[in-house]
């Protein structure tokens, strides 16, 4: 499933069989390249509280799911600071690669599987951080040597 495909879900309580609200942004951790939550207005539900996201919907077993955040970048998430699409991707010696126009990850486990730059896919793996400014990947290999006449 692509990160902008999300976006705008339907949240469906399934105690209630209502709806919600809606998909505004997804919680990314770099760290396990992975979506462990979603933002609903100015809240949180984290993937683990979530029957799954669907074709037409992101389940949840009760309102009570829906949480303030938790962490950094939870909040980050809910204010927008580290929404990661159409940010610069930079690896960590600092080439830019380009912007980021899609995040595709598994709609069962949440694991981030590519970013999507606008003519070029990087494996999920690469994620080292989503910040305010940038998108940061790991580089393949080193900078390139730099040679001396």
């Amino acid at each position: 499933m692509r990160w902008s495909d999300a976006l705008g879900r339907e949240v469906v309580d399934t105690s209630t069989a209502e709806a919600v609200g809606h998909v505004d942004a997804l919680v990314v951790d770099a760290p396990s390249s992975s979506i462990t939550g979603f933002v609903i207005g100015d809240q949180v539900v984290s993937w683990s509280a979530t029957g799954g996201i669907g074709a037409d919907a992101l389940t949840i077993s009760g309102a009570d799911s829906l949480r303030a955040p938790a962490s950094a970048a939870e909040q980050g998430a809910v204010d927008g600071r580290t929404r990661p699409l159409d940010k610069p991707v930079l690896t960590e010696d600092g080439y830019g690669l380009g912007d980021l126009a899609n995040i595709e990850f598994d709609p069962v486990s949440g694991a981030i599987e590519q970013l999507i730059l606008a003519d070029d896919h990087l494996a999920g793996s690469r994620l080292l951080g989503v910040g305010s400014f940038a998108v940061v990947v790991s580089s393949v290999q080193g900078p390139v040597a730099k040679r001396r006449w």
